[in-house]
């Protein structure tokens, strides 16, 4: 009875880390709306949203106002929330199937092919087209998937061995980072001027399609991955104990890494690239509350949400009105992180 009450109170807690957690991503997300060069009063955007509501005669928010409020800093806020959220899950999935702390998103070389897509999308199309964004989405978004297909193709080749998988998207990463260089090198100070501000990560091109895209994605794949938070803590205590226990490893391997593969892709082509979002917050996470991907999905997602959310709004306002890339933020913060991990795991 004793040992119930134990697993109960210890469950309890990371349920409580949990809503601390969802509570600190709540209250940085109201400062990143409603302050800033221009702070926004919430009374005046409750009068304005609710015409019968009176607040000893405040104000309704202006026409610009409200677009500085709805497709400002409210989409920014949403946008940067779920890329954050996506991506932080993404990496929690990769390290669970690589079963490497060191993984990310990224580990298949999804962020040099997607750069390498958009660069070459810029270089090429720049001026030409009305739908010159879309295009650079679909060359990012393309360039990622069929990155990540050719790294789980030849790894699969080998058996989908874990060691293979890491191994072949570093090279195809030195491949397509080799091939975005070479782009780079070709074009003028304009293009190159747009090739290196995509590739930093920002949420400067926010839209409501594109939160509605990315809400989407979460709705589809997230619960894909909760079901499964079992078979990811089986694949946490070896291949070969998981496959005894009945687990496909093979199949269920390249499954979530093929929806990794969808869900990052997507992100960083309507964002860019953030890195470490994708490992810092997993191993936070997994400071915090340990490896059950039953709170861990959720935790790390928060998590990655936060990093994201916090760092655009300080990148915001730092050096206003110059607005700092959350890639840049995100890695002044995620670099010293990672030296630390790296050391952390050498000592282990």
């Amino acid at each position: 009875m004793n040992s119930i009450n134990n697993i109960y109170q210890y469950n309890s807690k990371k349920v409580f880390k949990i809503l601390i957690a969802l509570f600190i991503l709540l209250f940085v997300s109201y400062i990143s709306i409603f302050k800033g060069i221009t702070d926004i009063n919430l009374k005046r955007v409750l009068v304005t949203i609710f015409k019968n509501l009176s607040f000893n005669d405040t104000e309704a928010l202006s026409a610009r106002e409200m677009v500085v409020f709805l497709d400002l800093r409210l989409a920014r806020v949403i946008l940067g929330g779920i890329a954050g959220f996506l991506l932080a899950i993404c990496g929690t999935v990769m390290q669970a199937i690589t079963e490497n702390k060191m993984s990310s998103p990224f580990t298949t070389g999804i962020s040099s092919a997607a750069s390498m897509g958009a660069a070459l999308s810029i270089l090429l199309f720049t001026g030409k087209f009305i739908y010159f964004d879309l295009i650079t989405i679909f060359f990012a978004f393309s360039f990622g998937v069929i990155c990540s297909l050719l790294v789980y193709g030849i790894s699969n080749i080998k058996g989908m061995n874990k060691s293979t998988l890491i191994l072949t998207g570093i090279a195809f990463n030195y491949l397509f980072s080799s091939g975005n260089a070479a782009l780079q090198f070709i074009a003028n100070e304009d293009v190159l001027s747009s090739i290196v501000n995509w590739s930093f990560g920002n949420l400067s091109g926010v839209s409501w399609n594109k939160i509605f895209i990315l809400f989407l994605i979460l709705l589809i794949f997230f619960p894909y991955f909760f079901i499964n938070r079992y078979s990811y803590n089986l694949l946490l205590t070896g291949e070969d104990l998981a496959t005894s226990l009945g687990l496909d490893v093979k199949k269920f391997r390249f499954i979530s890494g093929i929806i990794v593969t969808l869900i990052t892709s997507a992100v960083v082509s309507f964002i860019g690239i953030i890195a470490f979002v994708g490992i810092i917050a997993p191993h936070i996470s997994r400071m915090l509350i340990g490896d059950d991907h039953k709170y861990s999905l959720i935790l790390s997602g928060i998590i990655g949400a936060f990093l994201v959310v916090f760092s655009d709004y300080i990148g915001r306002n730092l050096l206003s009105p110059i607005i700092i890339p959350i890639g840049i933020v995100i890695s002044f913060v995620g670099i010293p992180i990672f030296i630390y991990l790296i050391i952390n795991s050498k000592r282990g």
